[in-house]
């Protein structure tokens, strides 16, 4: 089983951080490629590369939301490690997705 990790962060942030933490430890065990999106044209070294579309605004949710998912390579797993990639679990699947940062949800009963 190949699972393909897919990022779209670069490894100096939080989200690309966790990324590719998990890609360093789950490396040494189990058959895993990383797929790093890229939106600025900046490689992360992963596996796949796939470079997204120089849109003028809004280039990390367009990309995630219309280019990367198409690009990406068969796998027998896909992680998108953030929930701006979610789009991906559409279109590949099985796919799970990690929910990062939402602290901006607030329930209407904590009001």
């Amino acid at each position: 089983m190949t699972i393909g990790l897919v990022t779209n962060f670069p490894v100096y942030t939080g989200l690309g951080r966790y990324a590719f933490e998990i890609f360093n430890r789950l490396n040494k065990k189990i058959d895993i490629k990383l797929v790093s999106c890229n939106d600025d044209g900046n490689r992360n070294n992963g596996d796949v590369n796939i470079n997204g579309i120089k849109f003028p605004v809004l280039k990390k949710s367009l990309n995630a939301f219309f280019v990367y998912p198409s690009k990406i390579p068969y796998f027998d797993l896909y992680h998108a490690t953030n929930q701006f990639l979610s789009r991906v679990a559409k279109f590949k699947k099985p796919c799970i997705v990690t929910a990062l940062d939402l602290f901006f949800i607030k329930s209407s009963k904590n009001s």
